[in-house]
């Protein structure tokens, strides 16, 4: 992502901002209240300081690299575009709060509880131009609501009396022109409900090779049980293609593999791959369908690739 361009698009554009309280529902989407309060006295304050800290923080400049979600990735800058399973989530928040205009209600101070805000998000659009987003999540510092407030004037100290709610220039994550930076990871699991997305994007890729197993309903379930091993499924449905060319090596190949780690895992006589429910063969599994196995060119030493 272009972070000069993001800061001469804040200088073009118009702003909005909003307050989003996200309801969690056992089995069943997330639902979304979208607030829209006046900021008419402070909107140019807000619009300067994000514009200063993207130009002023060190973490804007680092190396941008493709997010992977099984490792991340120190000092550097993490982004995902259109068509990957992270992005996939960040669009859905985004259309089904922000830009789904059933959700939003008018917003009264006394009405709203903010300590059951999830986030904020901070809009910017430019005529017949993608809208840029910038999505915080709402912090225990965002809502200063709890215990006894006041305020320093002169030498006085006067008690506040209504709700206190923080903006900070942080972010967590970025969108625009189907492209989104991930500064907190956290805030991608929280906000997204990513486990979600990762949960289909696993079915899917483990749907494909189905007929390599002789387990496979138990080897999906547990799987789909395992948040790390749902995270490299996802990172595995990025190439697809490189599992079915695995696959296609044949019993031999996969005999080999097994023997030279000395794996658990076990093919059954018809060449089928076996699974018994140990955590320990399902990870071996994955690691298999990934060809994450490997001899060192020099030393000829065993490893498995992240």
């Amino acid at each position: 992502m272009d972070i000069n361009g993001i800061i001469e698009f804040i200088d073009r554009a118009e702003m909005s901002f909003y307050l989003v309280e996200k309801k969690a529902r056992k089995n069943k989407p997330p639902t979304y209240a979208v607030y829209t309060p006046n900021i008419s006295e402070i909107k140019q304050d807000i619009v300067s300081m994000f514009r200063s800290h993207i130009i002023e923080n060190q973490i804007y400049q680092n190396e941008q690299v493709p997010f992977d979600t099984v490792v991340a990735e120190d000092d550097r800058l993490e982004f995902c575009i259109a068509g990957s399973t992270p992005h996939d989530a960040i669009e859905a928040l985004i259309e089904n709060s922000i830009e789904n205009r059933g959700n939003h209600i008018d917003f009264s101070a006394p009405n709203v509880d903010i300590n059951k805000l999830s986030f904020y998000c901070t809009k910017f659009e430019v005529e017949e131009e993608e809208p840029l987003y910038l999505i915080r999540r709402v912090n225990k510092l965002s809502a200063l609501n709890r215990g006894f407030k006041a305020l320093f004037s002169d030498n006085s100290f006067s008690k506040l009396n209504d709700q206190v709610f923080a903006i900070d220039p942080m972010n967590d994550l970025i969108i625009q022109n189907e492209e989104a930076l991930i500064l907190s990871r956290f805030a991608l699991n929280v906000l997204c409900t990513i486990d979600d997305f990762y949960i289909d994007a696993t079915k899917q890729l483990l749907e494909s090779v189905k007929s390599h197993f002789s387990n496979y309903d138990a080897f999906l379930e547990d799987c789909l049980q395992n948040r790390r091993i749902l995270r490299k499924m996802v990172k595995m449905s990025e190439n697809p293609e490189r599992i079915s060319l695995v696959l296609d090596e044949g019993r031999a190949a996969i005999e080999s593999v097994i023997e030279d780690h000395a794996l658990t895992v076990t093919l059954n006589e018809d060449g089928l791959i076996n699974y018994s429910g140990d955590a320990t063969e399902m990870t071996e599994i994955a690691n298999l369908l990934s060809d994450a196995y490997f001899r060192s060119s020099i030393l000829n030493e065993k490893g498995i690739s992240r």
